[in-house]
Parts: structure tokens; sequence; C-alpha cells
């Protein structure tokens, strides 16, 4: 009786640590696809809660490109030049430039219809890759090239476009030359129609300059702002005049917001690290300025007037250990 109740136990046992082994094997792995069917556990065991799975990022069903070359003037003044793209979640994108630029922004819902009228047929304005059959009525582009003359004299040089869509790689609508047209396509109507259409969006939209080594040198100097203005108390900070002198505690100094220039106005700063870092500041405030970079363009033309307060209108204060202006400034 004893050993037949020590085998009993023994093999009760032994087949508790296989069922904890084979789920550890399972757990090591496994493929959370959404088509995992998982093996049966060869016994129940306790569930724990599950970490929900991360939203899947909508991807455009499809984006349109126009990269453009100039036969006058610089690449930094050519509409296209590095590329103006736009697709169908209603984005757009300039760049990237030579060193990584871009700008990027919205289009209005009529322009991104205007454009999914030329690229789709059957499927709403917006669609994702996700959507179902959202490839099935992109524009035809599998047609062999196709080129007609027509009279470019106006043109200033010339356009690429291409249609590219989630797991394909981008394909030519419609390319121009100094003599004509040609197009992948099955009517040059269709193409033409898509080619005015993205560049009439890259003629809004497409700065220029671009890139802009004004715009970049003054993002450069704001770019140090925030390692100026860390704090613990109130006492770290201090207002900041525009040649990045501390404003004396108490004193009534006006203090620029906008300065109508291509820099934003430091204004508010840690005392110790703004004179510690003063000279470096100034350089890069120097070189924005230079006639090389933004030379005239330094002061905004758009610009109605500085903006401003005085600085005893209220001592500034550590928010969340960052230096920031008294709320009364706002007033």
């Amino acid at each position: 009786m004893k050993r037949t109740t020590a085998i009993l136990i023994a093999s009760i046992v032994s087949f508790s640590i296989a069922g904890c082994s084979k789920k550890a094997s399972v757990g090591a792995v496994a493929d959370h696809s959404p088509t995992e069917t998982p093996a049966p556990a060869p016994m129940p065991a306790p569930t724990s809660a599950s970490q929900p799975a991360a939203p899947l990022q909508s991807v455009p069903a499809w984006t349109v490109q126009l990269v453009s070359t100039c036969t006058t003037g610089t690449a930094d003044q050519c509409v296209g030049s590095y590329g103006f793209s736009a697709s169908a979640d209603g984005k757009f994108q300039v760049g990237p430039g030579p060193q990584g630029q871009l700008v990027t922004g919205n289009l209005t819902p009529d322009e991104l219809k205007s454009l999914h009228d030329n690229v789709e047929l059957g499927n709403a304005a917006g669609a994702t890759a996700s959507d179902a059959s959202a490839n099935e009525h992109l524009l035809d582009v599998s047609h062999a090239e196709a080129c007609q003359d027509i009279d470019r004299s106006y043109a200033d040089g010339n356009d690429t476009v291409t249609l590219s869509s989630p797991g394909n790689a981008p394909k030519n609508v419609l390319r121009t030359t100094d003599t004509g047209v040609c197009f992948d396509t099955e009517t040059a109507d269709q193409a033409e129609a898509l080619h005015k259409t993205i560049r009439q969006l890259a003629v809004k939209y497409y700065p220029q300059p671009f890139p802009d080594v004004c715009a970049d040198a003054a993002a450069q100097v704001v770019s140090l702002y925030p390692s100026v203005q860390n704090c613990t108390t109130d006492s770290d900070c201090a207002y900041v005049d525009a040649s990045f002198n501390i404003v004396p505690p108490g004193a009534s100094q006006y203090v620029a917001v906008d300065d109508c220039t291509m820099v934003a106005p430091l204004v508010v700063g840690n005392i110790s690290a703004v004179v510690n870092n003063q000279a470096k500041l100034q350089t890069a405030l120097d070189h924005a300025q230079s006639s090389d970079v933004c030379g005239d363009r330094f002061q905004r033309s758009d610009c109605t007037g500085w903006s401003g307060f005085q600085s005893n209108v209220g001592a500034p204060v550590c928010q969340q250990n960052v230096c920031k202006v008294s709320p009364a400034s706002h007033n």
C-alpha cells in the first residue's frame, strides 16, 4: 500500500512539472499576431491580466510626390527641388533638405478632395492602407510609358510625379521633358490633371528659399534656450535683455517678447546659466545676423511692432524646474 501511494504521488509531481515546463516553453516563443492559435495548456493555470495591444498606426493609402529641376536660379529657390509630397491623410511634406530639413503641414479639406479625385476612384477621401480594397481604385500607372510633344517653352525646368502606396515602390505617373510630357497612365489627361494639382499645392506650401539657412540659424539660437532655463527656486531666475544680459531684480526695464527679428528673445533664464553661457548665446545670435546668413532678412518684414512688458510687473518664477515669466506680465 505504501509503495502504491508513493508511485501515485511521484506520478502527480512528474505530471505537474511537465505541465509547468510546457507552459514556459510556449511563453518563450509566443507570437502575438492576431492569427495565432496558442497550444492548449496540459492543465489549468492561473492567468494574469495582459497589457492591451498597442494600436496600429494608420498608414496613408497613397502618397503623391513632385520633384522638380529648374534651369535658372539655385536649388534653394526652385519649388520642388528637394521634393514635395502629399498623402491620403491630408498631410504634406517639403524635403528632406541636404541636412535633413523638413517642413510639414496639413492640406485644406478642399485641397485633399481635389488631390483625392485625381488619385482614387470610388474611395472616400482620407483612406488609409488598412481600409478594405484601398489600393483597388488607385490611378493605374502600370501602362508602358508614352510621350507626347507639347509646347513647354514657358516652363523653367522639368517635373517628375510619382505615386506610391504601402508595400509598393513609387511608380512614375508623369515626367516632363524640354519638348513634351511622358506618362505611365492610360491617358495623358489623367497624368496632367494630377501633375497640375500637386504642382499647385507645391507652389502654395513649398517655402522659398528651402532649405533656409536663416531660419535654420535662428532655430539653432533658440535651441540653446532650454539649457539656460532650469531652476530649483524662484530666486534662480531673472529676466534677460536682447544682449543676454541679466536684468537686475526689481529694476524697471522693458523686456521684449517679440522684437521683430527672426530669433525669438530668451526673455527669462537661470541667472548663473545665462551668465556662464552668454558668449555662446551671443555667438550663435551674431552668426544668424551675419550678412551671409540672414542679412537683411533678420528683421522680419511681416512684423507690425514689438511686444513685451516692464520687468517690475512681477518677478519671474520657477515652475516645474523651468524659469518662466511672471503670470502678471500677461495682464
